[in-house]
């Protein structure tokens, strides 16, 4: 049977939090900053108007699935 590890000290308690703070800082000003530098691809004016097509012809067929139940009940 294994004996458990010594418990961490105070200053031993104080570095690991400190490097968790500094690590999520960063990881957090990291995520902010990328935007800019590695911006999302942009669509151009067909797959733009390809995409809105297409959700207009979605929202028009859920309307239709919708009204079409109101007026059984």
């Amino acid at each position: 049977m294994r004996s458990l590890p010594p418990r961490l000290t105070s200053a031993q308690k104080s570095k690991v939090t400190l490097s968790l703070f500094t690590t999520v800082a960063l990881f957090a000003i990291f995520t902010v900053a990328v935007p800019p530098f590695l911006p999302c691809p942009a669509l151009d004016d067909a797959q733009r108007r390809a995409l809105l097509e297409q959700r207009l012809k979605e929202e028009s067929s859920k309307r239709k699935v919708v009204s079409t139940n109101s007026d059984i009940n």
